[in-house]
């Protein structure tokens, strides 16, 4: 576990480092015409990875590569039982082009110059990009479409991504008001048939979070039966006893995201898997957050956007889980 955050701290550092010494991640670092072969990049989490194969798609649909293939035969999702590759766990397979000239290998550095450019081109460009190239598999996608048969059809469902745990290692964390006040005035801005039968879906990495919602929406409460970090642990680079397998742990979080794609409106911080949620609807309404200058937080603090007024009073229990932590029987005292 420690070398694991060992490694995933010297990522971040090194991601701090390109940010200070403003290495150029506008600039591709591989020659026109190549064929990339899309490796794994380090502890890279899913979506992450995604963006970042988005951005070589990109380059590939515009004639800069010959062609791309899409090899992720290592990292957090990798299991033997189901494959070589674990991007075919989840997607079609990504092989295109032509592979008969140059080979270029996907490094860390082309990694963060094409994730870069995933996470920000435009969301119509993103899904324009997802229709053409990237095709998830149908048993996920049936099992989106029947969670959103059963809980979303005939409801006004607004999606609230909470990223907890691993978030801190990247930038501030999202308090939990700072939601709540969002979702309140997102709440209170509905349209009168809206209000009715409105429906919140929470994704979250982090039980307390869900917890806190829970003692606030009752009866307004979606979410699926994944599993969640009751002690901070990062569930991507945690203990995968959690899990039935290590393909578990990847598609319960391509479900998450792709079933708050399918909401009427997305809360979302700045994070991999609700940026691609977005990019799978592009015409979501979405309130964001934390911007995307986040990185000049760690030179300018001031520049952190201010939580909004907190507006919402906390339960004695809510306040208890914050301050003691989620029981393994589910009680509090």
């Amino acid at each position: 576990m420690k070398k694991t955050f060992a490694i995933l701290g010297l990522l971040a550092i090194f991601l701090l480092f390109a940010v200070v010494f403003r290495l150029n991640l506008n600039k591709l670092y591989i020659e026109k015409d190549s064929f990339v072969v899309y490796e794994n990049a380090g502890t890279s989490g899913m979506f992450a990875m995604f963006s970042g194969i988005l951005g070589a798609l990109d380059y590939y649909d515009q004639g800069q590569l010959k062609g791309i293939r899409v090899d992720l035969n290592d990292g957090p999702y990798l299991d033997s039982a189901h494959g070589p590759n674990w991007w075919n766990y989840f997607f079609s397979p990504v092989d295109l082009g032509d592979s008969s000239g140059k080979i270029h290998a996907i490094t860390i550095e082309d990694h963060l110059h094409l994730a870069h450019k995933g996470f920000h081109m435009s969301r119509h460009r993103a899904s324009e990009l997802i229709q053409k190239y990237v095709h998830v598999s149908p048993g996920i996608q049936e099992e989106v479409d029947a969670f959103v048969r059963a809980h979303f059809d005939n409801h006004f469902v607004i999606g609230v991504h909470h990223r907890g745990t691993d978030k801190v290692t990247e930038m501030p964390l999202i308090p939990y008001e700072r939601t709540i006040n969002t979702l309140n005035e997102v709440i209170a801005n509905l349209k009168p048939e809206q209000k009715v039968n409105f429906k919140i879906y929470v994704a979250s990495d982090d039980q307390h979070f869900l917890t806190y919602l829970t003692q606030l929406y009752p009866e307004k409460l979606i979410y699926g039966d994944f599993v969640r970090s009751e002690d901070e642990t990062p569930l991507h680079l945690g203990n995968d006893a959690r899990y039935g397998s290590v393909y578990q742990k990847g598609k319960e979080a391509l479900l998450e995201c792709l079933l708050l794609a399918r909401c009427q409106y997305l809360i979302r911080p700045w994070s991999s898997l609700s940026i691609v949620s977005d990019h799978f609807n592009p015409d979501i309404p979405v309130a964001s957050l934390m911007e995307r200058h986040w990185f000049k937080a760690l030179f300018k603090p001031d520049t952190v956007p201010k939580p909004l007024q907190v507006t919402v009073e906390l339960s004695e229990k809510v306040k208890w889980i914050q301050k003691n932590g989620w029981r393994d029987n589910g009680e509090i005292e």
